[in-house]
């Protein structure tokens, strides 16, 4: 799939990460991802012509160029450093909103010094390695009739505050973050403070992602819900690049935001149950399928910010290891321990018989439910039967 350039414009200019991910389990790995490279995939994949701005190490260099190339990605602005790629070792790549991850520095400090195609969309990512708003590159290629979309990522983006997008003289601005990625940015604000104080000035639009409970878009005193569609997630890194790309591309090909946002949360899914976040020339058809019959999910992320498990269980040898299995995995999908700010609360029994360990669930509502999870337990099972309830409580 070719670029195609109208008056020298492309569709898309990512500018993000390429790195080395090592994937520790359950099956290590190492594969190159990165959220640029993602990003400007899932552009590319989705019929926008894309550039992507980005360092590799010349290690990496030649799998990126097949990458690239096979996707239909514009090349010119990809610098080439002497030696390795940046890493991420990625400790938990199951369905986690911020994932454990160590960061290791490339051989070379990455610097950008090709300049891309000017672009309708650019979308900048937040990099451990690299501050594309610092070292000047986003204001320099943010034309004034281009949108930018600022995707602030985790911890370790070097670019930590907003404000450094609004000083870009761009005509719409969009701030994209997960629920605990825009907490970080105002001090830990609780989920109903985030809603109410989105966007962010500066911003036209906010996008605040919350994984399998969904996606709140945000525009001055319109608040929207972007269903996450129903997917069994083994594992959900990548899927948020695959979102911002394909929302990149929708803008670009002219669909409002609403629409663009759902097609993205879609892309976002089909990304999920693939081998690999790079989704290819198959992406396009994929998505329209989950438009026309996935089937979606939408819960309050102040609403879920009230919503606590507790857990009660019979202490034996079975069921122990499931209890603090079962904590680490709600803790991942934004379910904590009954506390203060605790409204809506649902029960979990556990205990274990000739079928295994068994799960008694329980709502304020009065709907009940039991799991058979196992002897050798399907907590992906318990979660999905946790969540309705949660869903059906709000």
């Amino acid at each position: 799939m070719a670029a195609r350039l109208v008056g020298n414009v492309i569709d898309v200019l990512v500018v993000g990460g390429i790195y080395r991910e090592r994937l520790l389990g359950p099956y290590p790995r190492s594969r190159l991802g990165g959220s640029g490279l993602y990003a400007a995939v899932a552009a590319a994949s989705l019929g926008a012509s894309t550039a992507l701005a980005a360092a590799v190490g010349a290690d990496d260099a030649d799998e990126l160029g097949a990458i690239l190339r096979k996707a239909g990605v514009e090349p010119a602005a990809i610098e080439i450093m002497p030696g390795s790629s940046a890493a991420f070792v990625i400790e938990d790549e199951g369905e986690v909103q911020t994932p454990s991850v160590q960061f290791e520095d490339a051989h070379a400090q990455p610097v950008l010094t090709h300049d891309p195609p000017q672009a309708r969309i650019v979308l900048a990512f937040g990099m451990p390695d690299l501050d594309p708003f610092a070292s000047g590159l986003i204001a320099r290629w943010v034309d004034r009739q281009s949108t930018l979309i600022w995707d602030r990522q985790g911890s370790l983006s070097r670019t930590k505050d907003a404000v450094a997008a609004c000083g870009v003289a761009a005509p719409s601005r969009i701030y994209v973050a997960n629920v605990g990625e825009a907490a970080q940015e105002v001090g830990g604000a609780t989920p109903r403070e985030l809603i109410e104080n989105h966007p962010l000035p500066g911003f036209d639009y906010a996008l605040l992602k919350n994984g399998r409970w969904g996606t709140t878009l945000l525009s001055g005193r319109e608040r929207t819900a972007i269903p996450a569609f129903r997917v069994a997630a083994s594992t959900t890194i990548g899927s948020g690049d695959v979102f911002a790309g394909a929302l990149a591309a929708g803008l670009a090909r002219g669909d409002d935001f609403r629409v663009a946002s759902i097609d993205a949360a879609a892309a976002a899914a089909v990304a999920i149950l693939e081998a690999s976040p790079l989704l290819d020339s198959s992406a396009r058809s994929k998505v329209d399928k989950m438009l026309a019959t996935g089937d979606g999910r939408y819960v309050d992320p102040a609403y879920l910010g009230a919503v606590a498990v507790s857990i009660e269980a019979a202490h034996d040898a079975t069921v122990d290891p499931t209890v603090a299995q079962l904590r680490a995995r709600l803790r991942n999908v934004g379910l904590g321990d009954v506390g203060p700010g605790t409204t809506t609360t649902i029960g979990v029994a556990l205990h274990s018989d000739e079928r295994g360990i068994v799960a008694n669930l329980s709502s304020h509502t009065g709907s009940t439910q039991t799991i058979e999870v196992g002897a050798t337990p399907d907590l992906g099972l318990l979660i999905d039967a946790i969540a309705e309830l949660v869903e059906a409580a709000q």
